[in-house]
């Protein structure tokens, strides 16, 4: 689930660059606040995950928490465009 909802953050991300780009775009407080709140629930799972003793590899976690980490930077780059 958490993969599946990686690839959807990071595809929203790469919609919203590339609108970001056009000129007179209109994307703003909307996308990022909806990117925002698919961060939060990620790491909620993540967080889920952890607790409910599935195995997962330290080098795992760290990379999610990483990518996490990645996309709110770049939730906070579109919110200042």
């Amino acid at each position: 689930m958490i993969e599946r909802l990686l690839k959807l953050v990071d595809a929203m991300v790469g919609k919203l660059e590339t609108e970001m780009k056009k000129p007179n775009s209109k994307v703003g407080e909307p996308e990022t606040a909806t990117l925002m709140r698919l961060a939060n629930s990620m790491t909620k799972l993540i967080e889920l995950e952890a607790a409910g003793g599935q195995t997962e590899s330290e080098a795992e976690t760290r990379e999610m928490q990483d990518i996490r980490d990645k996309l709110l930077q770049r939730i906070d780059e579109l919110k200042r465009a």
